[in-house]
C-alpha cells in the first residue's frame, strides 16, 4: 500500500511522474500540456480531475492499481 520501503520509477513520457509503491500501486503526475496515456489495465483509485478518453489531463495526477499481465 502506502506504506513501505518499495519505491521505483515507471518510465513516461516527457514532462510526467510515474512511480509504484507496493503491490502494483501506482502515481501518475502529468506537467504536460498535453494529455498522458496511461496503462489499460488498471483500477483507478483517485484522481484530481476526471480522465478524458482514459488519458490523464495536463495538471492533473492519478493514483491507481496497476493490474499484472
Amino acid at each position: 500500500g502506502f506504506a513501505g520501503e518499495h519505491f521505483r520509477w515507471v518510465p513516461s513520457p516527457e514532462r510526467t511522474l510515474h512511480f509504484e509503491r507496493e503491490a502494483y500501486l501506482r502515481c501518475a503526475v502529468n506537467l504536460s500540456p498535453e494529455p498522458m496515456p496511461l496503462p489499460a489495465r488498471r483500477r483507478d483509485l483517485l484522481a484530481s480531475v476526471p480522465l478524458v478518453d482514459g488519458m490523464l489531463p495536463p495538471d492533473a495526477s492519478l493514483w491507481y492499481v496497476a493490474e499484472p499481465l
